[in-house]
């Protein structure tokens, strides 16, 4: 499970079998991790495909971004998609679907 408190530049994260697991959940820290790198604003809400990639919208830059889970989090591996300051203002909510061809 990903997830980043709004007032923190952190991507955190803990595998959900840990959460499965009120011991491990309550007595394992190590188990709940935080990314290397610090994102460029703070950000809201957040989806995740079935490659791995985590999209997720920047608060003070109007941009929705994207960084694959399976690279360090580091802001050379998160790719900003689109930005409009217009449009695209305080993106709380991001939600991936899959689409069928």
């Amino acid at each position: 499970m990903y997830y980043s408190a709004m007032s923190s530049f952190n991507q955190r994260w803990v595998k959900t079998s840990t959460l499965r697991n009120q011991t491990l959940a309550s007595t394992r820290p190590k188990d709940f991790q935080t990314g290397t790198g610090l994102r460029s604003s703070q950000s809201a809400g957040a989806s995740i495909d079935s490659h791995g990639v985590l999209f997720f919208g920047l608060v003070n830059s109007d941009s929705l971004v994207c960084w694959n889970t399976k690279n360090p989090f580091e802001p050379r591996f998160i790719g900003e998609l689109a930005k409009n300051g217009r449009d695209m203002q305080f993106i709380a909510t991001v939600m991936v679907s899959a689409v069928e061809k």
